[in-house]
């Protein structure tokens, strides 16, 4: 088998596999999309994780805002609320620190301790939770701040305090010493009207199923996939073939041998 065979059966099953496999990677998309469709439009509820069923509550415009009515009413008593989870996670001292910033204020500060997760119905959304606690307060113009151990959020009503500059916590940093420098960078930024009110309920980006496309990035993974298949299956279909020539011929010459043996010995 001379070259150019070789060459033209390499390239024969290097385009079929490469073809294949983005054919096979285009059909496997829009069945998913297919199935994703008829999940969403479908009225079954499914819940595969014990999240699933509370992951999109901050979707939810009809909340309960009973727990938030309840925190605002706390604070206007108490501007400094700490829930039982963390209370061994702050210090006397450093409350009674925070509490000296807030006295005084023209337009208060309130300050809220509050451990959340997952299965809250704000799905950890610390904005949409200090959001929420500030639409509850009976003051004209406030500001709540709330610290939490993975992070802290701003919540306004009716005036926002534009911070230049965010404090970072330190490893060492307490939830305590963290709200404080929060306490004294939001004391530094002057009040100003707040134009518009802050969304109570989370944006929901998720895609819409039907507009799913199959994208380029697939569709090039699905290309390379393809020809580093194909590449190695043609590598081994023309040595395999070009093995059993071979051996063929060889078995073809050894038998016109013993042919030809034969008929010398005959004479």
């Amino acid at each position: 088998m001379n070259t150019w065979v070789r060459t033209i059966i390499a390239v024969i099953i290097f385009g079929a596999v490469a073809a294949g496999s983005t054919s096979v990677s285009i059909w496997r998309f829009n069945e998913a999309k297919q199935e994703r469709i008829a999940v969403e439009e479908s009225d079954e509820i499914t819940v595969d994780s014990v999240y699933d069923d509370r992951i999109r509550s901050g979707l939810d415009p009809n909340y309960d805002p009973a727990t938030y009515q309840d925190l605002a009413k706390d604070l206007e008593s108490d501007p400094i609320h700490v829930d039982d989870y963390l209370a061994f996670d702050v210090d006397d001292e450093g409350l009674e620190a925070i509490r000296g910033e807030l006295e005084g204020l023209d337009v208060p500060i309130y300050v809220a301790f509050i451990n959340h997760t997952q299965l809250d119905d704000t799905d950890a959304n610390l904005d949409l939770k200090a959001a929420r606690i500030a639409h509850e307060l009976d003051s004209d113009g406030a500001t709540v701040l709330v610290v939490s151990p993975f992070g802290q959020s701003i919540g306004s009503k009716e005036v926002e305090r534009d911070i230049r500059q965010r404090p970072e916590p330190g490893p060492d940093d307490t939830l305590t010493t963290t709200g404080l420098a929060w306490v004294q960078a939001l004391k530094n930024a002057q009040p100003q009207k707040l134009e518009a009110a802050e969304p109570l309920v989370a944006e929901d980006n998720s895609d819409d199923s039907h507009e799913l496309s199959y994208s380029p990035v697939s569709a090039i993974s699905g290309a390379i996939f393809g020809l580093v298949v194909g590449g190695v299956i043609a590598l081994i279909g023309v040595a395999g073939w070009g093995y059993w020539r071979r051996e063929r011929e060889g078995l073809t010459s050894g038998a016109n041998i013993r042919s030809v043996n034969h008929r010398n010995r005959r004479k």
